[in-house]
């Protein structure tokens, strides 16, 4: 799961570095950005970072927390509004996205989370936002796109 959301958030981070989007040889869907990552993808990353920097982050950034927990319920609004997703299966979303079940120790181990929360945290808040706010913008239903 680490491995997965950093990638992500590179792919991401690479794409605004540049302003240009990867070449793609399909037609992008209206639901999805220019990398084909659609909002499920980015609302299950923005999940899984919020959960380590609630369990694994010694000193979280109160700012960037914030923004991650106003990301957290504005896609998940959209879910059930835009997507049809039911209050139980948005729980349910959270739950694995976030590795719930996954204790601590476990989830934690190693450098993965920290370097995760790290990439959020140094690419900062406002591109967090930006990001949330471009998913939140598309056209058409929720889609998880070519999430990594």
């Amino acid at each position: 799961m680490a491995a997965i959301g950093l990638s992500a958030w590179a792919s991401f981070a690479v794409a605004q570095e540049d302003g240009k989007a990867e070449p793609s040889a399909q037609p992008e869907p209206q639901n999805t950005i220019a990398t084909g990552m659609g909002l499920i993808c980015w609302a299950a990353i923005v999940e899984a970072v919020s959960h380590i920097g609630n369990r694994c982050v010694e000193n979280e950034d109160p700012e960037l927390r914030k923004e991650l927990e106003r990301s957290t319920e504005a896609m998940g609004r959209y879910l059930i509004e835009e997507g049809d997703w039911t209050e139980e299966e948005l729980a349910r979303f959270h739950a694995e996205q976030g590795n719930l079940d996954v204790p601590d120790g476990f989830l934690c181990a190693g450098d993965g989370p920290n370097d995760i929360y790290e990439a959020f945290a140094s690419n900062g808040v406002g591109a967090l936002a930006a990001q949330t706010d471009q998913m939140l913008a598309l056209d058409g239903p929720p889609v998880w796109g070519t999430c990594l």
